[in-house]
């Protein structure tokens, strides 16, 4: 089952619990499960949207959920390094602050509808159910599920933004900081960053190109050219290097 089939799943899923059903069930008819909390310390970095503003996350994530590990298994196969489950739809799910209760099952649905614009990164949806509500529990519990069921995946996420970020001519260092910040190490990727820059050029070549495309209209040149480069993430060795031949380049055609 692939992610769009699975995301139509979890919506029918949805619109039988607002119907008044108690939980969902796979295609077995057992209930779908969860896993709790994995012990993984990687991804307790700063959470930051693909594309996004740039907007600060909570102090502390929780541990990442994961698809691949030696331990219990949830929904669809997935693996995860503790046994504890919690059942979709279970009473104990209700979490949340104040009059308006929020349920691990109004959170799923929350990552269901984010899921299905674009790929989110599991910090990012954090972030965004904390922002909506959801205490940390609860949003980890919802994030392992869909992590389990396919619909959120780190690798793909990360994937998908270097490929979208080559693509724009960002540099290889600002698309790895970009990862980090999302709690990703840059190794999920295999031959990064080689495979996903072949028959673009060098990073210095990449560089040269962007400018090219966008060129700087400012009086000093050199000066805003550097900058550009930086802000689009390459280093500062290539960016001085980059910047100093394409501006040489413009005052021979002048």
């Amino acid at each position: 089952m692939d992610k769009q089939e699975t995301i139509q799943q979890l919506r029918q899923q949805v619109k039988h619990l607002q119907s008044g059903g108690t939980g969902a069930h796979d295609d077995s008819g057992h209930r779908v499960r969860t896993a709790a909390r994995p012990d993984d310390a990687h991804s307790r970095q700063t959470a930051h949207a693909f594309g996004s503003s740039g907007t600060a996350a909570p102090e502390r994530s929780p541990a990442r959920c994961t698809r691949h590990s030696r331990s219990s298994k949830g929904a669809s196969g997935a693996s995860f390094e503790d046994e504890r489950t919690v059942p979709y739809g279970a009473t104990s799910d209700v979490c949340g602050a104040g009059d308006e209760k929020k349920t691990v099952d109004d959170a799923v649905k929350r990552i269901v509808k984010l899921a299905s614009v674009r790929e989110r990164s599991q910090s990012e949806l954090y972030r965004r159910l904390s922002k909506a509500g959801f205490d940390g529990e609860c949003a980890h519990d919802a994030i392992c599920r869909t992590v389990a069921w396919g619909i959120v995946d780190d690798r793909r996420f990360a994937d998908a933004l270097a490929r979208t970020r080559i693509a724009q001519g960002k540099g290889c260092p600002g698309i790895e900081r970009e990862l980090e910040e999302n709690g990703i190490s840059p190794s999920i990727l295999v031959g990064w960053p080689e495979a996903y820059t072949e028959g673009r050029g060098s990073e210095f070549a990449r560089a040269t190109q962007l400018l090219e495309r966008k060129p700087s209209r400012a009086k000093n040149l050199l000066q805003s050219s550097y900058r550009k480069l930086v802000v689009n993430g390459y280093s500062s060795d290539i960016a001085m290097r980059a910047a100093r031949s394409w501006c040489a380049h413009q005052d021979v055609q002048r």
